[in-house]
């Protein structure tokens, strides 16, 4: 199983990919919010899985600008986790010495979250 994390923008995407043991497979791959940049999410995963059962997606529910990648995923068919930033925020405090937040440290943090399973 891999695990996707979606940071959320305004304009553009970051995600990153890791599979069942967090070995990051690839991180900040960014994309517009747009469908071309949608199916370039496609094609990158495409490269890593078979179907969609092989990963699971999470994201935070970012203003209005998560909802259009994330009907764009559902349609596709993929496992969408919607992960509560007050969830990845006391994630981030477990693991994060630093008081780091970029669009990578963060795509990486919500397919590391997902992974675990502990989402409410």
């Amino acid at each position: 199983m891999l695990y996707l994390g979606i940071d959320i923008g305004k304009n553009n995407h970051v995600a990153s990919l890791i599979n069942e043991k967090g070995k990051i497979i690839f991180k900040a791959f960014s994309f517009s919010n747009t469908t071309d940049g949608g199916e370039s999410l496609i094609t990158k995963l495409n490269n890593f899985i078979t179907s969609v059962n092989d990963v699971e997606i999470g994201m935070e529910p970012t203003g209005h600008y998560w909802l259009s990648i994330y009907s764009f995923l559902a349609l596709k068919g993929f496992v969408i986790h919607v992960v509560n930033p007050i969830q990845t925020d006391g994630w981030r405090k477990g693991i994060e010495i630093r008081k780091r937040k970029t669009d990578i440290i963060d795509s990486v943090l919500i397919a590391d979250l997902i992974r675990y399973g502990t989402l409410s």
